[in-house]
């Protein structure tokens, strides 16, 4: 398990010109509690999931 310093870190190191938005939102990403983090990707995922409409 990584701390919440190091995640950052690895986040924030990550190559700028693949990972530009995890680059600028790494702070954000590891926001939170543990609940907070799962149920903000489980939300992702869904809403994700859904067929477009139009």
């Amino acid at each position: 398990m990584f701390s919440r310093e190091e995640l950052l870190d690895r986040f924030t190191a990550l190559p700028a010109g693949k990972f530009p938005q995890t680059r600028r939102h790494a702070a954000e990403l590891i926001s939170g509690t543990g609940h907070d983090r799962f149920a903000f990707a489980l939300d992702l995922l869904m809403n994700n999931l859904r067929p477009a409409s139009g």
